[in-house]
């Protein structure tokens, strides 16, 4: 279903470019549902590849809600969504994987590691957790995290089981199959709707769905696969850096196709200690 026969069939009046002055190159102009319903200004331009949104005079929105509240069914418009044109930057094999020496299967010290965490069997399990055993040098007795893109590990990061040394020690460039900054962490995992925390450990908690950058940036193929889902939560840590940094990703989305939802916790620092019913709340909430 295209945008013009979706708005045909709800007798939504619409106009393209050249039609009306307010209507750009590419876009699809329609009457504002939230300043100018039935004004006849079209002042609500919705791309008709990207279905990115921009209204004069509210700015940009998502083009998702407005064609909601037009009268067009959820169905529909995810219909639309998944047979949008969106192009995005390539994503290219940069060399060989190189897994790290001795790593393997969970071992005592990572068991223990993640039974203190709360992660249970199941999700270590899902997310192919592993171990690095004593020959792993720099990195002996640290937790393996495997990195996955469609099916296939590309790469890798591990953390540390204690406090001492550095938590968090990722595959140098050479060593992956794929960069992990055009990539996020958890995404084989994600549907309709993701839900963007701040590390690994935090996708572990929140389960399927939930999916990270390893950084607190976002890289430019990193924001195209979020506007790839029509709905997307941004979870991260309570501390005032972090809901800046939340701030900061949802403006850079909110340019691009889909709704954005910033998720503030009421309780625990990081969606990684934060209680099961919040959690639950959270996914109700986002992934439906």
């Amino acid at each position: 279903m295209s945008l013009e026969s979706l708005l045909n069939k709800h007798g939504i009046s619409w106009k393209s470019s050249g039609q009306h002055k307010n209507v750009r190159a590419g876009f699809i102009g329609i009457d504002c549902p939230q300043c100018g319903r039935y004004s006849g200004h079209y002042h609500l331009g919705i791309s008709e590849k990207s279905l990115g949104a921009n209204c004069w005079r509210c700015g940009k929105l998502s083009a998702w809600k407005a064609l909601q509240q037009l009268g067009c069914h959820p169905e529909e418009i995810k219909q639309l969504f998944d047979n949008r044109v969106v192009v995005p930057q390539l994503i290219s094999p940069r060399g060989n994987l190189k897994i790290p020496r001795d790593a393997g299967p969970l071992t005592k010290p990572q068991i223990s590691h993640l039974r203190g965490r709360r992660i249970s069997r199941k999700a270590a399990e899902l997310w192919k957790l592993g171990g690095i055993g004593r020959l792993g040098g720099r990195l002996a007795w640290r937790l393996y995290v495997p990195i996955f893109w469609k099916g296939q590990q590309v790469s890798w990061t591990s953390r540390a089981c204690g406090d001492e040394g550095l938590r968090w020690i990722a595959a140098k460039p050479e060593e992956e199959r794929l960069s992990s900054a055009e990539i996020l962490y958890g995404w084989d995992h994600v549907r309709d709707a993701a839900i963007l925390v701040e590390g690994p450990g935090d996708c572990w908690r929140g389960g399927p769905g939930f999916c990270c950058a390893l950084g607190m940036k976002l890289s430019s193929q990193q924001l195209e696969l979020l506007a790839s889902v029509p709905r997307r939560g941004i979870c991260l840590d309570r501390e005032p850096a972090a809901q800046r940094k939340a701030l900061q990703f949802a403006e850079q989305l909110s340019s691009l196709p889909g709704e954005t939802i910033i998720c503030e916790l009421e309780q625990g620092t990081d969606p990684g200690d934060a209680p099961n019913s919040e959690l639950d709340a959270i996914r109700k909430e986002i992934l439906r």
